[in-house]
């Protein structure tokens, strides 16, 4: 079978863009349109098939590698692909610098088969800092994702995985075959009837704030690795014991003064009742009894006043404690 050939169109750079000028007149009749070949070369382009986890659900998609090995650019537009003389299906290319390479998909891959299956192991901590009341605690866990791929068809096959990239994250093993801002990308190949499985392993790294200020004994429990020394985690724990001295102290304060506060509330009722009182036999039964109520009440408050300047000072002494362990901690 021969080889269409014509006479290519003359391409000029002008800036940024290109000018083809054709050999040949163009004559197009009114409400006509035509298509001009303007180049005619051999592209390198390899046949592949392209799994992307995020859009693909159990098929590959049908692609090819292609090459602009050409001494021109390709503007942005359609595609059609061919193999053995018949098509196989297109796709939209944008635009294409000379000597990129780019992956296309036009179809779906029927003969291959991809599911996966993630295990996270148990996070870890793997560093501790602690600045200026500030513990910074970083954080890792390994992801990993394994592919199995089933090429149900008579032929080899060459699979390319675009794994998604996680931000914070790092491959642990195998390095891809290609990386780009959102995937790293596997190649896989692929015997005719077999199953492969690709296992692709990430360390995922975090970093965790914590005020010691606030420190709770829950939180306690996340300074419990080995990265933090015995000596370190004895001080972070007598911070936590001083923060709740402190809120069983603020609560003591609360409790007495509303025990004070109540009383305060019924001293007022009494004291109204003894204006209205009379100088009646009865009245002056009421009044002593008012008054040795008042007396009693009055004892009360003065000894809840005593204790809560004993526990203000506690307070404040804790308090003075809680700041001198915190400043006093450092570690790197």
């Amino acid at each position: 079978m021969s080889q269409l050939t014509f006479q290519q169109a003359q391409a000029t750079q002008i800036e940024d863009f290109f000018e083809y000028k054709f050999p040949f007149p163009v004559r197009l009749a009114s409400r006509q349109s035509a298509l001009l070949p303007f180049l005619q070369k051999t592209l390198n382009i390899e046949r592949l098939s392209i799994y992307n986890p995020r859009t693909d659900r159990g098929n590959p998609q049908l692609g090819a590698r292609l090459e602009d090995n050409t001494d021109i650019p390709f503007e942005a537009g359609p595609v059609t692909f061919f193999e053995n003389g018949r098509y196989t299906g297109e796709a939209v290319l944008d635009y294409m610098a000379r000597g990129e390479k780019r992956l296309v998909s036009y179809g779906v891959d029927h003969e291959i088969q991809v599911s996966s299956r993630n295990q996270t192991l148990p996070e870890t901590t793997t560093r501790l800092t602690i600045d200026r009341g500030i513990a910074v605690l970083y954080m890792e866990r390994v992801q990993t994702t394994t592919y199995e791929i089933r090429n149900k068809g008579t032929a080899a096959k060459t699979l390319i995985v675009e794994h998604p990239r996680y931000t914070g994250g790092k491959l642990k093993g195998d390095e891809p075959w290609e990386t780009t801002d959102s995937f790293y990308r596997f190649r896989v190949s692929l015997a005719a009837g077999k199953t492969t499985e690709l296992p692709v392993s990430e360390i995922l790294t975090r970093q965790t704030n914590v005020t010691l200020s606030t420190l709770t004994r829950a939180q306690l429990v996340q300074f419990a690795g080995k990265e933090t020394p015995d000596s370190v985690r004895q001080k972070l724990g007598q911070i936590v014991d001083t923060q709740e001295r402190i809120a069983a102290l603020q609560a003591d304060v609360t409790t007495t003064q509303s025990q004070i506060d109540v009383v305060f509330r019924d001293q007022g009722r009494l004291r109204e009742n003894i204006a209205v009182l009379r100088d009646t036999r009865e009245d002056q039964e009421l009044r002593s009894r008012y008054l040795g109520q008042l007396k009693t009440q009055e004892d009360q408050v003065a000894a809840w006043r005593t204790h809560l300047d004993t526990v203000n000072k506690d307070l404040t002494a804790a308090k003075a404690r809680l700041s001198d362990l915190i400043s006093n901690l450092t570690w790197q």
